[in-house]
């Protein structure tokens, strides 16, 4: 089974928002090429510029664009922190989620290019970590295979 990567789940959240069908409509909606969308998403390489210009014109909550939690567009009513912790006894995301929310509040003073840099450094962290968990996989995996060899 393929899992949807992280270029497809933004963009899809995109799509589904403006209701665009295909990678074409969603490249001119951007003012992009059709072929650079394409090359950049072979490289999976979000192109954050246009896509906050784009949740900042159509009023898109860049929140929910990246991570699909919360509202669609922000003219709606927004979710506090408190409200969405109501019903967990448990909570113990509430420090996350205000963490979260403090970055997404800061992101938000940024200029559209602040934040394309703020967004690709966080890509980039982010396969950094899944690049050391897959070494740590694979050597660990190495040393049970050569474990009991002499």
């Amino acid at each position: 089974m393929k899992t949807e990567s992280y270029f497809e789940e933004v963009t899809g959240r995109v799509k589904k928002a403006l209701k665009i069908k295909t990678d074409l409509e969603l490249a001119e909606k951007i003012n992009m090429k059709a072929t650079t969308f394409n090359s950049r998403k072979k490289a999976q390489s979000l192109p954050y510029e246009e896509l906050i210009e784009l949740a900042n014109t159509e009023k898109m909550d860049f929140n929910w664009l990246l991570t699909g939690e919360g509202d669609m567009f922000k003219d709606k009513q927004p979710v506090t922190v408190y409200d969405r912790r109501a019903n967990d006894p448990d909570n113990r995301a509430g420090k996350k989620e205000r963490r979260v929310e403090q970055a997404i509040s800061l992101l938000n003073e940024l200029t559209p290019t602040q934040q394309s840099e703020i967004l690709a450094a966080i890509e980039e962290k982010k396969q950094l970590n899944e690049m050391k968990k897959t070494l740590e996989r694979l050597t660990s995996a190495w040393e049970q295979q050569h474990k009991h060899q002499p």
